[in-house]
């Protein structure tokens, strides 16, 4: 299979880049920093850290300050998300979404495959694509 099987927007023989977020690098891997870079790909395999699989034509280089990690240690005035939230939040994780809380909106922001979802405290799910309805029935589920 390659990315055009799923995704016709992109060459058949279009290079797949590999990924990890950060978030996901610190909350499974703590020493990958200093992991010698030809090791990295094996840790993060072997530490089930997340990985996300992006044609190479979908990515574009970044300004060197934004690769920068900045304080990812959660800080004290750090909102937590209402109650109502944490059982959704929870299974969401379980299945491998990238899961944060927006206090200024008061959704949670959930993300998998480079695509971001909300919901919001009515159980309202936005965002496009197949995964929605997996959202969808989580958040209908625990909400």
């Amino acid at each position: 299979m390659t990315t055009a099987d799923t995704n016709p927007e992109y060459p058949a023989d279009a290079q797949l880049v590999l990924v990890s977020f950060l978030s996901d690098l610190n909350g499974y891997w703590e020493e990958w920093t200093d992991a010698d870079p030809a090791d990295l790909r094996d840790g993060v395999e072997a530490n089930h850290v997340h990985r996300y699989g992006f044609p190479e034509p979908r990515l574009a280089p970044v300004d060197q300050s934004e690769t920068s990690p900045k304080n990812t240690e959660s800080s004290d005035d750090e909102a937590e998300p209402p109650e109502q939230f944490r059982p959704i939040i929870e299974r969401l994780e379980q299945n491998e979404f990238t899961v944060s809380y927006d206090a200024d909106e008061q959704v949670i922001r959930v993300e998998k495959f480079g695509v971001e979802h909300t919901i919001d405290q009515e159980g309202t799910v936005g965002g496009e694509s197949g995964i929605k309805n997996r959202v969808k029935s989580i958040a209908d589920r625990f909400l």
